[in-house]
Parts: C-alpha cells; structure tokens; sequence
C-alpha cells in the first residue's frame, strides 16, 4: 500500500497567487456551473458536452457524490471575456425592421 504523502510544513508565509485563467475561480472571469443528477452517466454525459462546445473556456473543477450516492454533483467553469460577450449579445439582438418591410 502506498504512503500517503507528507503534509508540507506549517508556514506563515502568504500563499502562493492562484495563476490567472482558471475558470471558475475569478467571478469577473467566468461562470460557475453545477450539474446535478441521479443518472451519473448523463450527468458526465452534459460535462462532456460542454467540454466539446466550448472546448478549453470550459473546465470541471469538482466531482462529488451527494445524498449517500445516489446523486452526480459536477461542478465546472466557463471562462467568459466579457468583451466578446457584448459583442455575441450585440449580434444576436435582432435587428430593427426597416421603414420599407
């Protein structure tokens, strides 16, 4: 049986920055995601979904059994530039109709 691994030691020092771009993690960032269900093969069925749309702006960050089992609990992130979100909502509002239609 392998060991666990030793605890580092305790240290009053300031924790290392968390690197930028880890989605889910700064709320100005991305959006938090959690998906839940009885079924766990859908549950990672919707994860890997996403993953395959939205490709590397999407990551699981937590997996967890919940209710004693019988429950998927995925937890992920979608990192959103907030600028190309103005610009996808802006294409997407349809356009005023014309004077002429």
């Amino acid at each position: 049986m392998p060991r666990k691994p030793r605890t580092p030691p305790f240290s009053l020092t300031a924790p290392e920055p968390v690197p930028e771009g880890l989605p889910g993690l700064a709320p100005e960032q991305g959006v938090r995601l959690v998906l839940e269900g009885a079924d766990h093969v859908a549950v990672e069925a919707a994860a890997a979904a996403l993953r395959a749309c939205l490709g590397p702006r999407f990551a699981v960050t937590g997996r967890r059994l919940v209710e004693r089992g019988s429950m998927l609990r995925i937890t992920g992130g979608i990192r959103i530039d907030p600028a190309a979100a103005l610009d996808m909502v802006a294409g997407a509002t349809p356009a005023a109709p014309s004077p002429g239609s």
